[in-house]
């Protein structure tokens, strides 16, 4: 498997700390998912905690993340389960 780029928690604040509202912040996110690409990595982005961050993370073409809006931390016995809630839930 190769490394991807990792968009990390840092960069999460960009848009929890000032919301949408500053370009410069979004064109940043943005610009590292294209990095990624252009480098023929995978962009991956942590600290995902609400559905308007990962909708505009898809939509600038991140491939991963992961974070509480996604699945909170838990034991590895309940994530079978968890795996097929999500997957019945996917619109392909």
């Amino acid at each position: 498997m190769r490394a991807g780029i990792c968009i990390t928690a840092t960069e999460q604040q960009y848009f929890q700390e000032r919301g949408y509202s500053s370009p410069k912040r979004c064109n940043l996110v943005h610009s590292m998912i294209e990095l990624a690409h252009n480098l023929g990595k995978r962009a991956v982005a942590e600290g995902i905690e609400d559905a308007r961050t990962l909708d505009q993370l898809r939509k600038w073409g991140c491939d991963i993340g992961q974070g509480y809006f996604i699945g909170k931390p838990m034991p590895a016995a309940e994530i079978l389960e968890w795996l097929e809630q999500v997957i019945s839930l996917a619109i392909y």
